[in-house]
């Protein structure tokens, strides 16, 4: 009977821990533009499609890229901010998946599910030449126009978030 309580315990700290990871939104790391290269970025990525995101297609143009998995909570709670994003914004803005998932059915099928309204390119290892290590996911990065790197978000963070390193690039 002990060990039962004992398990039932841990199992309430443990979801506790979990939704209070969900609650404070913008708690998690970020890091501003002091910390990277004031050079232009380039990034090519496969999508499940064969097709390739090429970010010099998006000239003049602010580009979130959002490293990311379908079997990681937090990253699967800022999908719809990362949609509504890209609706609210249209063409100012574009947003950039990088998949993390091996099983590339499970990923088609989830952005099918989710309706992502926004490319999904495959992770690649050379990736981490241009963004450094990721260290965990999320892990999302604002480039402004000229696309140079001006923020890196680890963790979960708010629409609101990215809204604010949005807008002062647009105007």
């Amino acid at each position: 009977m002990n060990k039962q309580r004992y398990l039932v315990l841990g199992l309430l700290v443990a979801a506790t821990l979990f939704a209070f990871s969900f609650s404070s939104a913008d708690s998690s790391e970020s890091e501003s533009s002091d910390s990277y290269s004031k050079d232009s970025i380039q990034l090519q990525t496969t999508q499940l499609n064969a097709n390739i995101i090429d970010l010099s297609d998006y000239k003049d143009t602010v580009v979130i890229i959002d490293f990311w998995a379908t079997w990681c909570p937090p990253c699967v709670a800022e999908i719809p901010h990362f949609i509504s994003l890209q609706e609210k914004y249209g063409t100012d803005i574009q947003i950039i998946g990088i998949s993390v998932d091996k099983d590339h059915e499970a990923l088609r099928n989830f952005i099918d599910e989710k309706k992502l309204n926004y490319p999904v390119g495959l992770f690649d290892t050379t990736m981490t030449d241009t963004f450094g290590a990721i260290s965990g996911i999320p892990t999302t990065f604002v480039l402004d126009k000229n696309h140079r790197i001006i923020d890196k978000a680890v963790g979960f963070h708010s629409q609101s978030y990215f809204e604010g390193k949005i807008d002062p690039l647009l105007n």
